[in-house]
């Protein structure tokens, strides 16, 4: 097996992990993150969120987390910011209206 093609099966295994928390396209596309306090949820299965701070080089900080020490790209935070954004919404109450 080539290198690409064990990239491209590694790829794929996260796309459907990711689908399986309910993490797809249409949501990554809506993940805002201009927003000045942007917690993130690194870890699936987690509820524990972290801060991120953007560094001068455009990658992104997550305060205090051991699990990624060093900076990660904008579309590994944009997975961890769902994350948290899904996780959020289905600890909140539901309020009639």
């Amino acid at each position: 097996m080539s290198f690409e093609n064990v990239i491209s099966k590694l790829e794929e295994e996260l796309k459907k992990e990711l689908k399986e928390e309910g993490i797809d396209d249409t949501i990554l596309d809506m993940v805002d993150l201009s927003i000045a306090y942007s917690p993130v949820i690194p870890i699936k299965n987690s509820s524990r969120s972290y801060e991120v701070k953007k560094t001068y080089g455009g990658k992104y900080l997550i305060i205090n987390c051991p699990f990624f020490p060093e900076a990660v790209d904008e579309d590994t935070i944009k997975e961890m910011r769902a994350r948290f954004l899904l996780y959020r919404d289905r600890m909140r109450p539901n309020f009639p209206s």
